[in-house]
């Protein structure tokens, strides 16, 4: 029994990574298709920057990209024009 619930778990583990590492291969190639911004962390996007104070956030993104950038809001983009 000790072996079949440590193979359920390896394979829980293996899953769980592989979705991982899927999302970031998502989040970096979407990157090169949407506008400047900061990079998103996986699974959450930029919601813990926008949490801290969004509006000097937005404001400081748009000084830098004067073209418009992108927030992602979970797995989101969302972009935001100047």
């Amino acid at each position: 029994i000790y072996l079949d619930w440590m193979s359920v778990g390896l394979a829980l583990l293996a899953g769980v990574l592989s979705l991982f590492l899927l999302e970031i291969f998502r989040l970096n190639s979407s990157r090169r298709q949407n506008p400047p911004g900061p990079k998103p962390l996986p699974f959450v996007g930029n919601l813990p920057q926008l949490k801290k104070d969004a509006m000097s956030l937005v404001n400081s993104l748009l000084l830098v990209c004067s073209n418009g950038n992108k927030q992602s809001f979970g797995k989101h983009p969302l972009p935001l024009p100047n």
